[in-house]
Protein backbone atom coordinates (compact mmCIF):
# COMPACT_ATOMS: atom_id res chain seq x y z
CA UNK A 1 0.00 0.00 0.00
CA UNK A 2 1.32 3.43 -0.95
CA UNK A 3 1.58 5.87 1.93
CA UNK A 4 -0.16 9.15 1.26
CA UNK A 5 1.73 12.39 1.82
CA UNK A 6 0.95 14.40 4.91
CA UNK A 7 0.55 18.15 5.01
CA UNK A 8 1.69 20.14 7.99
CA UNK A 9 0.65 23.61 9.07
CA UNK A 10 3.98 24.75 7.65
CA UNK A 11 2.76 23.70 4.20
CA UNK A 12 -0.50 25.57 4.75
CA UNK A 13 1.43 28.66 5.86
CA UNK A 14 3.62 28.50 2.77
CA UNK A 15 0.54 28.31 0.56
CA UNK A 16 -0.97 31.25 2.43
CA UNK A 17 2.17 33.29 1.69
CA UNK A 18 1.40 32.92 -2.01
CA UNK A 19 -2.15 34.13 -1.40
CA UNK A 20 -0.81 37.06 0.63
CA UNK A 21 1.62 37.92 -2.19
CA UNK A 22 -1.27 37.93 -4.66
CA UNK A 23 -3.31 40.17 -2.34
CA UNK A 24 -0.44 42.65 -2.07
CA UNK A 25 0.04 42.55 -5.82
CA UNK A 26 -3.69 43.18 -6.27
CA UNK A 27 -3.52 46.19 -3.94
CA UNK A 28 -0.46 47.53 -5.75
CA UNK A 29 -2.11 47.24 -9.15
CA UNK A 30 -5.44 48.54 -7.86
CA UNK A 31 -7.41 45.44 -8.83
CA UNK A 32 -9.47 45.38 -5.62
CA UNK A 33 -9.62 41.60 -5.22
CA UNK A 34 -7.02 41.17 -2.48
CA UNK A 35 -9.44 41.22 0.45
CA UNK A 36 -11.85 38.71 -1.03
CA UNK A 37 -8.92 36.48 -2.02
CA UNK A 38 -7.64 36.35 1.57
CA UNK A 39 -11.15 35.74 2.96
CA UNK A 40 -11.75 32.92 0.47
CA UNK A 41 -8.41 31.27 1.26
CA UNK A 42 -9.05 31.50 5.02
CA UNK A 43 -12.53 29.99 4.65
CA UNK A 44 -11.09 27.19 2.52
CA UNK A 45 -8.48 26.28 5.14
CA UNK A 46 -11.06 26.33 7.96
CA UNK A 47 -13.63 24.26 6.06
CA UNK A 48 -11.13 21.66 4.86
CA UNK A 49 -9.61 21.38 8.35
CA UNK A 50 -13.03 20.69 9.87
CA UNK A 51 -13.85 18.15 7.16
CA UNK A 52 -10.50 16.46 7.72
CA UNK A 53 -11.21 16.12 11.44
CA UNK A 54 -14.69 14.70 10.79
CA UNK A 55 -13.53 12.23 8.14
CA UNK A 56 -10.60 11.15 10.29
CA UNK A 57 -13.02 10.16 13.07
CA UNK A 58 -15.35 8.37 10.65
CA UNK A 59 -12.63 6.31 8.99
CA UNK A 60 -10.90 5.57 12.31
CA UNK A 61 -14.12 4.15 13.75
CA UNK A 62 -14.00 1.15 11.36
CA UNK A 63 -17.76 1.44 11.03
CA UNK A 64 -18.79 0.65 7.46
CA UNK A 65 -22.19 2.31 7.94
CA UNK A 66 -20.59 5.63 8.84
CA UNK A 67 -18.55 5.56 5.63
CA UNK A 68 -21.59 4.48 3.59
CA UNK A 69 -23.67 7.25 5.18
CA UNK A 70 -21.16 9.93 4.22
CA UNK A 71 -20.83 8.49 0.70
CA UNK A 72 -24.62 8.47 0.24
CA UNK A 73 -24.98 11.99 1.65
CA UNK A 74 -22.29 13.40 -0.63
CA UNK A 75 -23.82 11.71 -3.69
CA UNK A 76 -27.18 13.40 -2.96
CA UNK A 77 -25.54 16.82 -2.98
CA UNK A 78 -24.15 16.39 -6.47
Amino acid sequence: MVESPTLSWLNVGLGFLFILFDAILSATLGLGIGGSLVVAATRCVIQLSIMGLVLDKVFASDNIWGVVGIACESSHQL
